[in-house]
């Protein structure tokens, strides 16, 4: 199952769907897969979530001064029937939407409960004939968060670089712009696997701020092989 990306998200309105329940299984799996680590789409999520609320608040409030002002009629059955079938309409629309925020809230502690025995993966900079650095990965039987190591060759300790996962044609997959060079002189991230399904990457980490030094103002990039799990 391939990862969703932000272009994607916005293009084909995947959280409007999500809210409103509108999605497929595949790409509804597929998006929370995504945004469970994903604070932007997290806030999109929230905020489409109150735009419900709020229109079908507007809308039963409506609905409340409508007939408070209408004057006193036996409605015809049509009307009795279309009335009906609007309230289990709304709350139907009220009880998918508090099952979603139940199975968010749910997949979200799960997502960020600690995870026992967290695979550590240290990047180094192995030159192959083709001058990349080159690192094989191979995926795990389950999903599971990565401490992936990063080196950060004579960079002072504090020092910020930005971090960054491509596809061969370009497409960021992952990036972030808070890591922190430590005392061992390496980055420090967490990397969940079901971001990178089998293929190749490039990961790239460059100085955020004007380099202190020649070194510091050369990008690293190690390309990364991520292997299917084995069978």
């Amino acid at each position: 199952m391939s990862a969703l990306h932000h272009r994607a998200i916005e293009a084909d309105g995947i959280v409007e769907g999500y809210v409103t329940g509108r999605l497929d299984a595949e790409t509804h799996a597929r998006f929370e897969e995504h945004f469970l680590d994903c604070p932007q789409c997290i806030a999109a999520v929230e905020e489409a979530e109150e735009l419900a609320a709020g229109l079908r608040q507007v809308a039963r409030d409506g609905m409340h001064d409508a007939s408070s002002r209408a004057p006193v009629r036996r409605p015809s059955l049509p009307l009795l029937l279309a009335a009906g079938l609007a309230g289990v309409a709304l709350v139907l629309a009220t009880l998918l939407a508090n099952r979603q925020i139940t199975i968010l809230e749910d997949d979200l502690a799960a997502a960020r409960a600690p995870q026992a025995n967290t695979p550590i993966i240290r990047l180094a900079v192995l030159r192959s004939d083709d001058g990349e650095a080159v690192q094989r990965i191979r995926l795990g039987a389950q999903p599971e968060w990565w401490l992936v190591t990063v080196p950060a060759p004579r960079a002072v300790e504090g020092a910020r670089r930005a971090l960054s996962i491509l596809r061969d044609d370009g497409e960021i997959i992952w990036q972030t712009e808070d890591a922190v060079v430590d005392a061992r002189g390496e980055l420090s991230v967490s990397v969940h696997s079901s971001w990178l399904p089998p293929g190749s990457y490039r990961l790239r980490a460059a100085p955020l701020a004007p380099p202190r030094g020649l070194d510091e103002g050369e990008p690293i990039v190690i390309r990364l092989l991520i292997e299917a799990p084995p069978h």
